[in-house]
């Protein structure tokens, strides 16, 4: 059966033991409506609580809600049972810290959202099965260091990882650990050949939108492509920076986020359209093309077709290192008229043929 988490915006005067009995409830006549509560969060300073929950269908789960007490949920969604553990850090009730405690859940599902990003400066001498070892090797690196901060991986999507700790404190000290990390071990000649992006979010599991964490998603991708490399959030989330002497997060005005994540959304939308014009970028956002060219210059460091051009050129590589599909499959889905074009854009960006890439 589907696994669903639903979310109950709780009235201020609720406790956590109130909600400990509410879920003692469904409990009880669960198997009624074919239903097998999994575990539940509960945030009590926000008054937030979201329930995992095995069931044939959403509407079993809200029969089972108004049957055992009456409190219904805001949002129901269907969920990846591994991708709540990987974010949310379990898929079951915790053991009881005492027999007092039992079936007492205080524990926030809000998270610190990290999307971590690495963009090659040149693929001349990595080709593609060099590429993939060092991917799996960062997932190894990532495992280590997570391990003293309480992060967890969310899951990969090519060269980009997302990770997900209980607090910022901890999210920026391991992202600083990651930047010196990887930048130690791919500096040569003075020169960095990888280029290492972090996006830092925070949010609830359910909110806007039908998949987990996505504004909080979201939001760590747009910042992730902010044109300085390092630590990105917004300066909406206050945290204390002191004692902290190197890789400094850049916290963001909250308009300048604004601008990024509907550049981002667009993009996402509009990527393998060959037909898009930097005028559409403008329109998207309310803006006049000069103001949208020297907000994206200021924010991205990249002109709108040149921002479009890499952003196309990150997702064919990504594309091209599954080894799944022809290189002209690849290049028309991604936006490009030719393969030649595609093919002298690749090189341009990444110092070597798509083709040699794979050949090595």
């Amino acid at each position: 059966m589907p696994i669903y988490m639903d979310r109950h915006d709780i009235s201020a005067d609720v406790t956590a033991e109130n909600v400990a009995e509410l879920h003692r409830e469904d409990l009880k006549i669960q198997a009624k409506f074919s239903c097998k509560g999994l575990t539940y969060w509960f945030d009590e300073s926000k008054k937030i609580a979201f329930c995992l929950i095995e069931a044939p269908n959403q509407d079993a789960i809200h029969k089972m809600h108004q049957h055992a007490h009456g409190e219904v949920p805001n949002q129901i969604i269907e969920v990846d049972p591994q991708l709540v553990e990987s974010f949310l850090g379990r898929i079951k009730d915790p053991f009881p810290s005492s027999p007092k405690a039992q079936g007492l859940i205080n524990e926030s599902a809000q998270r610190v959202i990290m999307c971590l990003r690495f963009e090659p400066q040149q693929l001349k001498n990595l080709p593609v099965l060099k590429w993939k070892s060092l991917l799996q090797s960062y997932l190894y690196t990532l495992r280590d260091k997570l391990s003293k901060f309480e992060g967890n991986i969310g899951n990969q999507v090519g060269s980009q990882f997302f990770i997900s700790f209980k607090n910022f404190q901890d999210a920026i000290r391991c992202g600083q650990e990651l930047v010196n990390h990887f930048k130690s071990e791919h500096l040569k000649n003075g020169k960095y050949l990888l280029d290492i992006k972090i996006g830092l979010s925070t949010g609830m599991p359910l909110s806007d939108g039908n998949d987990l964490f996505e504004p909080a998603i979201s939001e760590s991708i747009a910042l992730s492509y902010f044109k300085s490399n390092g630590i990105i959030l917004s300066d909406s989330y206050l945290i204390n920076q002191e004692g902290l002497q190197k890789n400094r997060p850049i916290n963001l005005p909250k308009e300048d986020l604004k601008i990024l994540c509907h550049l981002l959304e667009f993009i996402k939308k509009e990527w393998q359209n060959p037909l898009v014009k930097v005028e559409d970028f403008g329109h998207s956002l309310g803006l006049s093309k000069t103001l949208m060219y020297r907000n994206m210059i200021r924010l991205t460091g990249k002109s709108p077709n040149n921002f479009l051009r890499k952003y196309r050129l990150d997702q064919a590589l990504d594309e091209i290192t599954k080894q799944e599909k022809s290189l002209t499959e690849i290049a028309f889905e991604s936006g490009f008229n030719s393969v030649n074009y595609f093919s002298k854009c690749f090189k341009k960006q990444f110092g070597t043929l798509p083709s040699s890439y794979l050949k090595k």
